[in-house]
């Protein structure tokens, strides 16, 4: 954590208050202190580097209306279940469910096993290959809030010069059906969105679906992106030469990009929609697909793609400096594409040190209007946390959650059966 308290100056005030002094305004701070409880009188007696080792992180601490009762380890010392009881010195009203116990599985396949055997009463996630399985349990309900999890289309204009033209990505972006990736393949779990903010984030404005072929063929045509006899385009200032008896013309160089994205089936299923939509433009993609545990050290980090599909996970604080920041765009940082536009630099800049929520938003519209023109990636969907709760368990299903714990927000009020009391 020490990143994020760099240069932060920490005062106690009094027994109950503690003021952090930073040395310029930066307003995603208050992000960072989603961390866990370290108390003194357990904590005090461990060393720094000693740390990580310390059975203490299996038994937290914390102030919330659980506490840690036990867990059970297989021979391989993997934990395979974990036990909350009710915590009596709750300050809010203790919960009506007296204990949890979260059961772990090593894989998706014997986690759905488990739930249709009623050796559990719900899933933490529910993922894409096991919905039809799970959707089709009468013992559970599927819960899914929006989650801020965005997939994105992204385009490296350093490795293909040909997609530094922004008419050819702006065609490629109106020609993508989101709104069919969403029903279609997402079966309705995401939603369409058209820029880099959320939904329930600071800034977020809702703008109209644009998907037209026809305006995106009509773009590539006036540009000079002519078609062959076989309907398929060549590249931009290429000029066909004419056969002759004694040599024959050399073959035009198509327009052909290849795109990349995680082996899973999801992303096979978007990247398959993608490619049909393109292919009405005339253009060809080559479909490539990595593991995903490498996705990021082949392709990621050495920016080793042309197009690229992929999925990340923003904070409750809707700050993009790193993924559109130009400073983040070397080894390391999140800046996929080396995106670089001194005007969106300042916004993002001006915008953290702001604490005016409305005049913050303000500046993130403006980033998110010249997005819109630069095109540097395709804006797909925002995805669902879908997970599943026992039928016999009633709870208010939360329309959005900022991680997966979030879920858990209000599990003070969750309650498995109810009967009448006489007076």
């Amino acid at each position: 954590l020490i990143d994020d308290f760099r240069r932060v100056r920490v005062v106690q005030d009094d027994d109950k208050t503690v003021s952090f002094i930073l040395e310029e305004p930066f307003a995603p701070f208050v992000q960072y202190f989603t961390v866990g409880i370290l108390p003194a009188m357990v904590w005090a007696e461990i060393l720094p580097q000693n740390a990580p080792l310390t059975a203490l992180n299996l038994q937290p601490i914390g102030s919330g209306p659980y506490e840690f009762a036990k867990f059970a380890k297989d021979k391989r010392g993997s934990i395979r279940s974990y036990s909350l009881q009710r915590n009596d010195d709750f300050y809010a009203s203790a919960p009506f469910i007296q204990t949890l116990t979260f059961k772990f599985y090593s894989d998706s396949t014997s986690l759905e096993e488990a739930l249709q055997n009623k050796n559990v009463e719900g899933v933490g996630m529910v993922n894409f290959d096991g919905y039809e399985q799970v959707v089709g349990n009468s013992n559970v309900t599927l819960v899914s809030p929006l989650f801020p999890q965005e997939t994105n289309l992204y385009f490296n204009q350093a490795l293909n010069p040909a997609l530094a033209d922004s008419v050819l990505r702006k065609a490629i972006s109106g020609a993508i059906d989101k709104q069919k990736i969403v029903d279609e393949v997402l079966a309705g779990r995401a939603s369409v969105i058209q820029g880099p903010l959320l939904e329930g984030m600071i800034g977020f404005q809702p703008v109209a679906t644009v998907f037209d072929t026809v305006a995106a063929n009509s773009a590539l045509d006036e540009a000079g992106y002519d078609r062959l006899a076989n309907g398929m385009r060549k590249m931009k200032g290429v000029v066909i030469e004419e056969n002759s008896e004694d040599e024959p013309a050399e073959e035009p160089e198509m327009l052909t990009f290849t795109l990349i994205a995680a082996d899973t089936t999801q992303m096979r299923a978007v990247t398959q929609t993608i490619q049909q939509n393109i292919f009405a433009l005339g253009i060809t993609l080559n479909l490539q697909f990595i593991p995903a545990d490498l996705l990021f050290a082949q392709v990621i980090e050495p920016r080793n793609f042309e197009l690229l599909l992929t999925s990340i996970v923003l904070s409750g604080d809707p700050d993009p400096y790193a993924f559109w920041h130009s400073s983040q765009a070397k080894a390391g940082g999140l800046n996929f594409v080396g995106y670089n536009n001194k005007e969106v630099d300042a916004l993002i800049m001006e915008a953290r040190k702001e604490k005016d929520e409305t005049v913050r938003a303000q500046k993130y519209q403006l980033m998110a209007e010249i997005l819109a023109k630069d095109v540097p990636a395709v804006f797909l969907y925002q995805s669902r946390y879908t997970f599943a709760v026992g039928k016999k368990v009633h709870l208010t299903a939360p329309e959005y959650i900022f991680s997966p714990s979030n879920r858990f927000a209000d599990i003070a009020s969750w309650y498995i059966k109810t009967k009448k009391a006489l007076r």
